[in-house]
């Protein structure tokens, strides 16, 4: 019997949106854009009262497993000027900051990278106390 693929909702939170869709028009033709307001025309946009604790949302830190490698990565997800590789903060216009906003622990993602396609797991996710998203300045 065939497994039937059910592709997962991703959940956004509304303040989040608003942001990477400016930070998406201040940064033009850049390619994970064009990605990333595709992520956002396929999510629920919810408030933070709705959002599920287990989502990756901007500030995240996050355990990604990759499934094929079999090993475990930490990464705080940021915008571009947030992104420090020593400190293991990832833009979200990195592939893998593109690949996990918006899923939850558990989800598994199949995502094109520049060496291939990458199968990953979202190990585990612990969202930011308090919404410490800067505002994205034109």
């Amino acid at each position: 019997m065939k497994k039937k693929i059910v592709e997962k909702k991703l959940v956004l939170l509304d303040s989040d949106v608003s942001r990477l869709r400016q930070l998406c028009k201040t940064y033009g033709n850049h390619q994970y854009c064009r990605t990333l307001i595709e992520e956002i025309g396929k999510a629920d946009i919810v408030d933070r009262t709705e959002l599920p604790e287990d989502v990756v949302i901007m500030h995240s830190e996050v355990e990604i497993y990759d499934i094929e490698d079999k090993e475990s990565s930490r990464y705080v997800l940021v915008y571009p000027w947030e992104a420090d590789a020593d400190s293991c903060k990832i833009s979200i216009l990195a592939p893998i900051g593109t690949a996990i906003i918006g899923y939850r622990e558990g989800d598994e993602i199949m995502w094109k990278v520049p060496g291939g396609t990458r199968n990953l797991r979202i190990a585990s996710v612990t969202q930011p106390s308090e919404d410490v998203s800067k505002e994205v300045s034109k």
